[in-house]
């Protein structure tokens, strides 16, 4: 292999990691959109859908135990919420909890 194509294929690695560090940093209105959705979740406890959403927030500023306990909240208040049960089930296997996950 030439020089000049390995060169070229590190760039292209190197171009793809930064990129995907980018688009998966948390935004950075994260704090504000975390705040507004616990807000709504006290004012509205029985809502599911305003737990996933946190969950989802919780997720993407890194504090997993914080969005599986939104998760479960989700099904106990919904058992037939669809989106609760699979994200739920995307966390637990992301944790290695694959019996769980299922």
């Amino acid at each position: 292999m030439s020089k000049q194509l390995r060169s070229t294929r590190l760039w292209l690695a190197a171009m793809v990691l930064a990129a995907m560090g980018a688009w998966a940093a948390a935004p950075p209105n994260l704090e504000r959109a975390l705040e507004a959705q616990r807000s709504l979740v006290e004012k509205q406890p029985a809502n599911s859908s305003a737990r996933v959403d946190l969950g989802n927030l919780l997720l993407l500023g890194g504090d997993t135990a914080g969005a599986e306990a939104a998760y479960r909240k989700a099904v106990e208040l919904d058992p037939t919420k669809v989106a609760a049960h699979f994200n739920l089930g995307l966390l637990l296997q992301r944790n290695g909890e694959n019996s769980h996950a299922l």
